[in-house]
């Protein structure tokens, strides 16, 4: 059986390589590639900034949603009503800095808001079961599980913040 297996896999990726071909691409500068709107530096400049105010805006963000949660985990709610109270007021705010600051997106007020909130409930909901697992059966502090797991999602956030929910022409450019 296993000589079988080795055979079949040997011969699987014989055919792959096959199916595989390099092909060599020409680069071509027009003029030098003067007619180019691509700035190396001041492109980047641009990234690194967009990056930068979301860091900003979820620090501020994070610091409310952890005072909210702390203060409701301390009067005694459990982990998720803890994260629903936290999340429905660090969201709020969020919302309105990530879309006049953060994104400086002209986006429909609406739509943009009923998807960040989607991403929230997701966002949330995957939070409360990494931290309700981290908790149960690695027995860590709920406070620590909750910076571990806020602190994965974090990119997750920004990438569909940037690219569904505040998307704009500029974010293209």
């Amino acid at each position: 059986m296993w000589r079988s297996l080795k055979l079949a896999v040997t011969s699987l990726h014989k055919n792959f390589h096959r199916l595989i071909k390099e092909t060599p691409v020409e680069t071509v500068y027009i003029d030098q590639n003067r007619l180019s709107h691509f700035n190396p530096v001041i492109d980047s400049i641009r990234i690194y900034f967009v990056l930068f105010r979301f860091i900003l805006s979820s620090l501020t963000t994070a610091l409310i949603d952890f005072t909210v949660f702390i203060i409701c985990s301390s009067l005694g709610l459990n982990v998720l009503l803890s994260i629903f109270s936290a999340r429905l007021i660090a969201g709020n705010y969020n919302f309105i800095i990530n879309k006049k600051i953060v994104f400086r997106s002209e986006s429909n007020l609406i739509l943009s808001l009923v998807k960040y909130w989607a991403l929230v409930v997701l966002l949330g909901s995957i939070s409360y079961l990494c931290i309700q697992t981290l908790v149960t059966y690695l027995n860590l502090n709920v406070i620590l599980s909750k910076a571990i797991v806020e602190t994965l999602l974090f990119v997750v956030s920004f990438a569909v913040q940037r690219e569904l929910i505040f998307y704009s022409e500029e974010n293209t450019k």
